[in-house]
């Protein structure tokens, strides 16, 4: 998860809020003068409420709108708020907006990557603003004497998020030690089927490699409604952790027994997800890129054949090995040709993502003595192991050990 480092705020005359990303956008682009926002809003009444990845959001009170600026001092989009809105704020991939409308007691939630307005969540009547949590995991809002939060996945008011448990001492190691480090690719909905690699297996793996903390995909957003609601009934049905039956039905329900701490770190979001699949239905459809597809769907199929020479495609001990990743990497190089128009969704850029999220836990927890096993869909795990392998503060051990009876 991101450190929960707090953003610096200081007051203009006119006292609006201007949050450190800020920084960015002006060592980007000629920061807008108030002409700009003025022509903007149609009026003197805006808030410049913060600039992302070289774009400038601005509110518009007396016209209720959210409009986005670009590095041309342009107004790119506009989207309609509720009733006199406030400074927004936004999540730190610039995808979500969250407007404070202080006219109505409500926060509107605007997708910017895909250009809809996705949800207004009723809140407290003495609504003074907002911001986003650093870990983005929710909104807080102001409501003057107290705070109400609204999770960032479901938009919905939850309780103030809890802080996590992590495992004090490591079962293998003595703090001051590196920590050891394990990449376990999985299938997904695969093990249901697998008889090489199914549910019993992974159990069995857990057991022998007895984590102190496991790194999983699962984004932080949505990780603790799933929590909850396997602490209250035993079942998950969380609608994006319910898809990893390694997690549901095996991590989950073995933490206790074999106490390890589990932490989300997913970059995943539905904003993203439903961007880079109307992305690539374009791209497939698009005459004038019929060759770039061909030559897509060729990698695809060379992909498998290699695949398929080194084994099963469902067996661990295979999966484990560096020239599966190479033979993965014949699609998933070709697949990142695309990467430029999948938005948060294209594969460098949502592996860098997921890796951001898992170098920001190896980096506050260096050297604890700890064995953190790494779980996330198998075709990742060569361009972690990359990463990984980069690092003198862990000791990375490989997954084949474990396999070995």
């Amino acid at each position: 998860m991101k450190n929960q480092g707090l953003r610096y705020v200081r007051l203009l005359p006119s006292a609006l809020l201007i949050f450190a990303s800020t920084a960015h956008y002006a060592s980007h682009a000629t920061s807008p003068d108030n002409a700009v926002f003025k022509n903007a809003c149609e009026s003197d009444a805006y808030k410049f409420s913060r600039a992302v990845q070289n774009k400038i959001l601005v509110t518009c009170s007396k016209i209720d709108k959210l409009k986005i600026i670009d590095s041309k001092q342009q107004v790119e989009t506009s989207y309609s708020t509720g009733k006199q809105p406030g400074a927004a704020d936004v999540t730190d991939d610039g995808v979500l907006a969250f407007v404070p409308n202080l006219g109505e007691a409500s926060v509107s939630v605007i997708d910017l990557l895909n250009a809809k307005n996705l949800a207004t969540t009723k809140v407290c009547k003495n609504l003074r603003g907002g911001v986003m949590a650093a870990d983005n995991v929710t909104y807080i809002v102001d409501c003057e004497s107290s705070k109400q939060y609204i999770n960032t996945a479901t938009f919905k008011l939850v309780n103030q998020p809890a802080a996590p448990i992590e495992t004090k001492v490591g079962k293998h190691g003595k703090v001051g030690e590196p920590n050891e480090v394990i990449v376990m690719g999985m299938i997904h909905g695969e093990h249901l089927e697998s008889k090489l690699y199914g549910l019993k297996t992974i159990e069995k793996l857990l057991r022998r490699i007895a984590p102190d903390v496991t790194l999983v995909e699962i984004p932080p957003n949505r990780f603790e409604l799933a929590d909850q609601q396997f602490k209250k009934t035993g079942k998950i049905t969380e609608e994006r952790v319910e898809v990893f039956p390694e997690y549901i039905d095996v991590m989950f329900p073995l933490r206790k027994a074999l106490g390890y701490q589990i932490v989300p770190t997913a970059g995943w979001s539905e904003a993203m997800n439903t961007y880079r699949s109307a992305a690539m239905k374009r791209i497939s459809n698009d005459p004038a890129r019929a060759k770039e597809w061909a030559d897509y769907q060729a990698a695809i199929k060379r992909s498998a054949v290699a695949v398929k020479q080194g084994g099963a495609d469902d067996d661990p001990a295979w999966l484990h090995t560096d020239a599966y990743d190479a033979a993965l990497e014949i699609e998933l190089s070709a697949y990142n040709h695309f990467d430029p128009e999948l938005g948060r969704g294209g594969w460098d850029t949502i592996n860098k993502a997921h890796y951001g999220n898992i170098a920001r836990w190896l980096d506050t927890h260096k050297n604890q003595g700890k064995r953190v096993l790494i779980t996330y869909g198998a075709a990742h795990k060569g361009w972690f192991l990359r990463q990984l392998r980069q690092r003198s503060d862990i000791k990375l051990i490989d997954l084949q050990e474990f396999l070995r009876d």
